[in-house]
């Protein structure tokens, strides 16, 4: 590729974004911004990296949960403000959003033959906030559920008695009744994914990732992968996910929820509906007050409603 110069402004704002990380992995960083900037300036016909394309070849090379410590870097200010803004309700700038995400046209999900009143849903809990935001958000998307008749278990992890996968392994070579050697709260877990139609996710993102019940359960889910096992799964499920997270912007995390999508498709779940919210930080924070954004929980429950009902 056409080497570019750089001026003085492109090297200091590299060196402060580098600044983030631990220096053994900068050199890694510092290729994936410097090549993004490249093609930066390269599609713009700019003779030099400047500060500017510097600066939008590090948020395209970056997963956007930088975007708050980039935006410290970039505008001490205006980072200031945001969180500042955060540590009082204000009406005039209601930080919480909940946002439904687009669905493709035509097929989205396996085709659904049951009418809602034969369908079994399992939704499964992992926040530990019994009652909190993400709890809300799951329970109005699963009224819309249950409004056309579909019969609904819930499991909240955080009641359950459920361990940590112990990396033993038997599950791939023992036919067990209980699928796992652990006899807790995942085999009831277990026995419900394989008998329901479609499988409802919902977690919150803890430190930049999916909340540890949310891995704990993954870990947990692999013995269904297991040949013995898998052909129990065999069938596809439709799949729903609904996440929240602090920072107030609606994108945030959707590398994360993305994530999570693939994962749930390893168990033959196709993820058709996904519901996210933002915003939940200092005075935001509080439970229940996601019931304040009265629309965004109508289109949650209209997602619902449609995740059962045949095309």
């Amino acid at each position: 590729m056409h080497e570019f110069s750089w001026d003085k402004e492109a090297e200091d704002t590299l060196s402060k974004i580098l600044n983030i990380w631990p220096a053994i992995i900068r050199k890694s960083w510092k290729e994936k911004i410097s090549n993004s900037a490249r093609l930066i300036a390269y599609d713009e016909k700019s003779p030099k990296i400047t500060g500017d394309i510097l600066y939008r070849g590090a948020v395209n090379a970056l997963p956007k949960s930088y975007e708050p410590l980039l935006l410290r870097i970039k505008s001490p200010e205006e980072f200031a403000r945001k969180k500042e803004s955060q540590e009082k309700l204000s009406e005039k700038e209601w930080l919480i959003e909940i946002k439904r995400w687009d669905r493709p046209d035509g097929e989205n999900g396996p085709k659904i033959i049951k009418k809602p009143s034969e369908q079994n849903v399992l939704a499964i809990m992992t926040s530990p906030r019994i009652g909190g935001n993400t709890d809300i958000l799951m329970e109005k998307f699963l009224d819309g559920v249950r409004s056309k008749g579909a019969k609904v278990e819930k499991f909240n992890l955080q009641k359950m008695n459920i361990s940590g996968c112990l990396g033993c392994m038997k599950c791939t070579e023992v036919d067990l009744p209980e699928i796992c050697v652990l006899k807790d709260g995942m085999s009831e877990v277990y026995r419900k994914f394989i008998e329901a139609d479609s499988v409802v996710l919902g977690f919150p993102v803890y430190t930049g990732r999916e909340c540890a019940l949310t891995a704990a359960f993954f870990d947990r889910m692999h013995p269904l992968r297991a040949p013995i096992h898998f052909p129990k799964i065999s069938t596809l499920k439709r799949g729903a996910l609904i996440g929240t997270w602090g920072w107030p912007s609606n994108d945030s995390y959707n590398h994360i929820i993305e994530f999570q999508v693939m994962l749930l498709k390893l168990f033959n779940v196709i993820t058709s509906e996904i519901i996210t919210a933002c915003g939940f930080w200092g005075e935001y924070y509080k439970k229940g007050i996601i019931e304040r954004d009265q629309k965004g929980l109508e289109e949650t429950f209209r997602a619902g409603a449609s995740f059962v009902t045949p095309l």
